[in-house]
């Protein structure tokens, strides 16, 4: 698999960020998110698959909040 640094959409990769927290004594190691690739709707046969609707009261993802913000309609198909 080719990997490459990147960032948050619009956003460049923290090039040497690891190296100055391990300088300053933190301990690193890494996550892995799983995060797909993203694929152009347009260049995939959607026939047959299996619609499932994104959460209708969605729960936040950290305890520090009560609400979802972002709380666009997405579909994920499988």
């Amino acid at each position: 698999m080719k990997r490459f640094p990147a960032g948050r959409l619009g956003d460049g990769p923290a090039r040497g960020l690891s190296q100055s927290l391990a300088r300053a004594g933190f301990k690193l190691g890494r996550l892995q998110t799983g995060t797909p690739a993203r694929l152009d709707a347009h260049t995939v046969n959607l026939k047959g698959m299996e619609v499932q609707e994104g959460d209708v009261d969605p729960s936040p993802f950290s305890f520090l909040n009560t609400t979802v913000a972002n709380q666009a309609s997405h579909c994920t198909y499988v």
